[in-house]
């Protein structure tokens, strides 16, 4: 027989009967019956058989795919899965063998894994009677959690499942996400804390996790404590010693004995519990283990007992409370059970407890895995996938106190969805669901024989590339974006809670607990790891730092600062980065350089001239930092510290053949022809055609930059612009015109300067163009250095970091701005962008040579900014819509570095109906004494954070003219008036009452904004123009011993005035003559007092 057996001549070993030793087939083949070691050696040949001869020979199971045992052990497969993951080696089985295969595991049973969807189906769905969970192990845990919906079978499984369902509805569920929330800002404010201390004692402000998984069963205890049981375990605070010891009890005792708990059904625990229990009572590693296993369940017993009769004891003293007020789950299930009519189906006493136990421990390690696993995924892609999950939460909550809406945690379509899904892809809370074959049964064509041991794996299914493409080892939550999911294919490809009748009834309490701490520790720290997750026990200590600490703070450097290999590289970014085509959007993933181009075209009659100048530039910058970050450069933005070169910049080596090409274009065309940038090397934007003549010049190719710069004439010097750091506020700082400060202003001072300088008068070339400045990128060195500017000066004192005033060309008045408002284009607050070492931003800047030391100042005191107090109404909106029809208006030409354009949108020419483009400020439009005049006004709210546009609508008519004007005012609440309106029989005169000057308009004028000094209006072609008042000259007065025609560069000390501004430049963008002319005086009599001062006078 062995003869046979050995050389697989049995068709079918099922023929040949083992049952009815001594006598039985295999040992009376060579045994006589009569010897004295009949029964002995019976008994060995019964064991040979059983464990190696029918396993591999005869086994109907053989003939499923998989590894060959070994006839002459009895080990099968435990020794390579236990010197290795088990998961890696069953999933290299998957892939070797497909969607059923099998090994031979300890003694050598055969472990059945089945992963096509058909078979998943009929185990876990379709016939569920005849596949229930593993008997043993069940045993196991019943033990432990007694007979709850985990443990049950059958029946009583139903019943309890009938019972439980209504607790679990989702709207249950949400109404919790608030206890979620409290408990992770429990754990938020003790990591802040200790960041601080560590930041106060000279550290780099980081918080050590060393133990992930026991860090994250803090909160997800005080979860299952709050939600489940009304009861507040303290396990964050208690931990940290700083519980009130209210309701928390022995917290720690607890938490040691879940941890023995879950110990207990380790690996080597249970192989002794299965095959040896003996062992459990004379080997002194297995006798504590079970005296730690005994103990820890009578201390968790003994606290779901005390939860249990209290609960019970508070239904009974408030029986008529309303089930949707805050109650928590065991609440919920006494009740449902005291509800329940038919009183076969009600629990006992026993199964409440059972679920009590359930609550405990399943609820709570399961998502502290989770939780672990998902910040470990963070850490692995900090810079891409925590980036732009933090980008989201920010947006959702904009201050480190804001929570997040029950909306956002209950959406299934938002990136942290994603990013939880995602994770609970590649490590499912259960690997494996075993069951058990209760009858012969087929399964993909092949015979199943009672009692097989069958394994469906989430695990390995969750990685199969095809259900998941390529990428599927890999951790990407973009891929939950994607309308071809593969949960629309198979309903196997994800199922992290199981399936059918005995799936997870916690599933969606677990996924908002999740979504709702992760949300909270995402939106206010950084996570970084340096140790590679090996085995599936997360070991590895995760490193929190604030979401910017000094540690993950990007440096913007100094053009002189980078090596000359990081200059190449930052060249061939720029490069890569204007190669990329146009996406129309602002993900700094895709975008070209342009979008950055077209946006700020679009946005500059709202960017310039007004309070929104230093966000709007900090938001663009820092969105092209990271544009920068996908085409490689990952260095930060990088600036150039011109001031400090005022004298000589035209001699920098940015301006030469190697790098970006020389100031100044001999080509006719002003087309840069050496450099990286050079004609037919580079692409430049070309913009959209609804603004496109906003570029006073025509675009020969797509590959020619422009560039008309000034060589040899100075720019701002270092010491004029740090003079602007003695101001104590931002409308002082940014020079408004009623600050006094004519130089100040960003369309005057500084900022015009480098465009005018480096770009000419703007009709040639790109620099000095609003629409097309982007493309040139001296205009990325410029603006940085620009926001450095506004840095250092906010970096003063900590009241600037939320200082924000002056006036907003986008519908708001005159010294009317919040800092929560929207920043035009880019979709941030303004709060948002304040701080560059917050919850959005996190930079820094680099020392320079222009760094001057400031002047003294003292620091005003900290103030709340105002913030809108309501929002519009459903009839402000109509109004709005209505308005559309009544207002049209012919948009502004050119947009400029000085001055608002109130109406954008449409090409020069273009009829606009936007009633956001016609705006009067202060009192209505026309204040007539007339008793003719009957003038009705509908009020509108104040405006919203969002901005959206609610006028207020004054429609004045006098009797004696046919014509009905209708004017639109700002929807915000109003500043204190600063002007008049008088309406003579030739025209209109706006008279400025602090000023106290006059702005005269002609009648067929209408206004579109009053400012502080000058009017917007459109005449009756649909021309767009600015009024000023009339200023007194300021004349330049030679001061004596200043030196005459001071050559920028020739001398080591004395500074040469800055170019004047042409008047093209000025009229093209329409700004006050007088103003810039006596700005430029000032300047001039500074620097002269200046040289004078520190060169001392020249001799005549």
């Amino acid at each position: 027989m062995f003869g046979a057996l050995a050389t697989g001549r049995f068709a079918d070993c099922r023929d040949v009967s083992i049952a009815g030793a001594p006598h039985h087939a295999l040992a009376g083949a060579f045994i006589d019956d009569n010897t004295p070691v009949a029964g002995y050696l019976s008994l060995l040949s019964y064991a040979v058989y059983t464990l190696l001869i029918y396993p591999i020979y005869c086994h109907p199971l053989r003939l499923v795919p998989g590894p060959k045992g070994n006839p002459f052990s009895i080990l099968g497969k435990f020794k390579e899965l236990n010197s290795r993951e088990p998961l890696d080696l069953q999933f290299e089985y998957y892939q070797r063998y497909g969607t059923i295969f099998q090994y031979l595991g300890l003694f050598n049973p055969y472990r059945l894994f089945v992963l096509s969807p058909a078979a998943v189906k009929r185990v876990l769905v379709t016939h569920t009677h005849i596949y229930p969970k593993e008997a043993l192990p069940m045993k196991f845990m019943s033990e432990f959690l007694g007979v709850g919906l985990v443990t049950a079978t059958g029946e009583i499984h139903k019943r309890q499942r009938y019972v439980l369902n209504p607790v679990f509805r989702v709207s249950k569920m949400q109404a919790m996400i608030p206890l979620f929330i409290q408990s992770a800002n429990e754990l938020k404010s003790i990591w802040i804390s200790r960041i601080q201390s560590d930041e106060a004692s000279g550290g780099d402000g980081v918080f050590v996790v060393n133990d992930t998984l026991k860090e994250m069963g803090k909160p997800t205890l005080d979860v299952i404590g709050r939600a489940g049981f009304n009861f507040n375990f303290q396990a964050v605070l208690g931990s940290y010693g700083i519980g009130d010891g209210e309701d928390s009890g022995d917290v720690g005792g607890l938490f040691a004995a879940l941890s023995a708990a879950v110990d207990s059904f380790g690996m080597w625990n249970m192989l002794v519990r299965l095959y040896f229990p003996f062992l459990r009572y004379i080997v002194p590693r297995f006798i504590n283990s079970r005296i730690e296993y005994e103990n820890a369940l009578l201390t968790i017993r003994s606290c779901c007992k005390d939860i249990l009769d209290n609960r019970k004891r508070e239904l009974a003293e408030n029986p008529n409370r309303d089930e949707d007020d805050g109650e928590d789950l065991l609440s919920a299930v006494l009740r449902a059970n005291i509800n329940e009519a038919d009183n076969e189906k009600k629990l006992s006493d026993e199964e409440v407890m059972a679920q009590v136990m359930t609550f405990m421990a399943a609820g709570q390690e399961t998502t502290a895995t989770a939780l672990s696993w998902a910040l470990y995924f963070l850490t692995q892609s900090f810079d891409t996938v925590q980036d732009k999950l933090r980008s989201e939460l920010v947006n959702q909550m904009p201050s480190p106190s804001h929570d997040p809406s029950l909306e956002y945690i209950s959406s299934s379509s938002t990136y942290l969805d994603a990013v939880v899904q995602e994770s609970l892809r590649l490590i499912p809370p259960v690997p494996w669901l075993i069951r058990t074959c209760g009858q012969d049964d087929e399964l993909d064509g092949y015979f199943i024989p009672k009692g097989t041991k069958v394994y469906i794996s989430p695990h390995l299914l969750h990685r199969a590339k095809e259900n998941w493409g390529d990428d599927a080892l890999e951790f990407n939550p973009d891929r939950w974006s994607k309308t071809n999911s593969p949960l629309q294919k198979q309903f196997c490809a994800f199922f992290p809670f199981s399936a059918g009748p005995r799936s997870c009834i916690g599933s969606r309490f677990a996924m908002l607990e999740l979504k709702s701490i992760l949300a909270v520790l995402v939106r206010n720290f950084d996570f970084r790891s340096d140790t590679a997750i090996v085995h599936r026990t997360l070991t590895a200590a995760v490193f929190v730092s604030a979401a910017c600490s000094p540690g993950s703070r990007t440096t913007r450097r100094e053009w002189n600062e980078l090596s000359s290999g990081q200059k190449s590289q930052y060249v061939a970014a720029l490069k890569a980065l204007a190669a990329k085509p146009q996406t129309g959007g602002i993900d700094p993933r895709t975008m070209s350089l342009q979008d950055f181009t077209n946006l700020h075209s679009r946005a500059s009659p709202y960017a310039h001239g007004s309070a929104q100048f230093y966000p709007y530039h900090r938001a663009m910058t820092s969105v092209f930092e990271q544009a920068l970050e996908a085409v490689g450069w990952n260095f930060g933005a990088v600036y150039l510290d011109w001031p400090a070169i005022s004298q000589s910049w035209w001699t920098h080596e940015i301006f030469t053949a190697q790098y970006f090409g020389p100031p100044r274009s001999n080509d006719p065309n002003f087309c840069v022809l050496e450099g990286a940038f050079r004609k037919g090397q580079y692409n430049v934007a070309v913009l959209d055609a609804d603004i496109a003549d906003r570029r006073n010049y025509p675009n020969p190719t797509e590959t020619c930059l422009r560039r008309c710069g000034n060589s040899g004439s100075a720019m701002t010097p270092s010491e004029a612009v740090n003079a602007r750091y003695a101001a104590t506020s931002y409308g002082a700082f940014r020079g408004d015109v009623w600050s006094g400060d004519d130089r100040n202003d960003d369309f005057v001072f500084y900022h015009a300067n480098g465009h005018v300088v480096w770009g000419g008068d703007g009709k040639n070339c790109d620099m000095a163009n609003g629409s097309s400045s982007p493309n040139d990128p001296l205009f990325w060195f410029h603006h940085t250095y620009v926001d450095k500017v506004w840095w250092r000066w906010q970096n003063r004192c900590p009241a600037f970091k939320t200082s924000y005033d002056g006036p907003i060309v986008n519908g708001g008045p005159v010294g009317q701005v919040f800092i929560s408002q929207l920043v035009e284009s880019w979709g941030v607050t303004v709060a948002q962008v304040m701080d560059t070492e917050g919850d959005l931003l996190c930079y820094t800047y680099s020392t320079s040579a222009g760094d001057l030391p400031m002047p003294s100042i003292t620091c005003p005191p900290v103030t709340v900014p105002p913030t809108p107090t309501s929002t519009p109404s459903a009839d402000d909106l109509w109004i709005n819509a209505m308005l559309i029809k009544l207002v049209k208006i012919k948009a502004p030409e050119a947009p400029s570095f000085g001055g608002a354009a109130a109406a954008v949108g449409g090409s020069s020419g273009a009829v606009v109906e936007d009633p956001a483009n016609a705006i009067v400020l202060g009192r209505d439009m026309f204040n007539l004494t007339s008793a003719r005049t009957a003038t009705a006004e509908i009020s509108a709210s104040q405006r919203s954070e969002t901005l959206v546009p609610t006028p207020t609508v004054s429609n004045s008519s006098d009797s004696g003219n046919a014509t009905a004007t209708t004017t639109i005012a700002s929807a915000v609440e109003p500043t204190p008036t600063h002007y008049d309106i008088i309406q003579s029989e030739n025209s209109t005169i706006v008279s400025f009452l602090i000023a106290d000057k006059n702005v005269t308009i002609p009648t067929s004028n209408t206004i579109l904004q009053v400012y502080q000094t000058y009017v917007e209006t459109i005449d009756a072609d649909g021309n767009f123009d600015r009024l000023f008042v009339e200023r007194e000259a300021v004349e330049y007065v030679p001061l004596e011993g200043a030196p005459e025609n001071v050559v920028p560069g020739q001398d080591p000390c004395y500074i040469a005035p800055t170019l004047p501004v042409p008047d093209e430049w000025i009229d093209m963008h329409k700004l006050d003559r007088q103003r810039v002319r006596n700005s430029e005086a000032k300047e001039r009599m500074r620097i002269d007092a200046w040289n004078v001062e520190n060169c001392g006078p020249v001799s005549k």
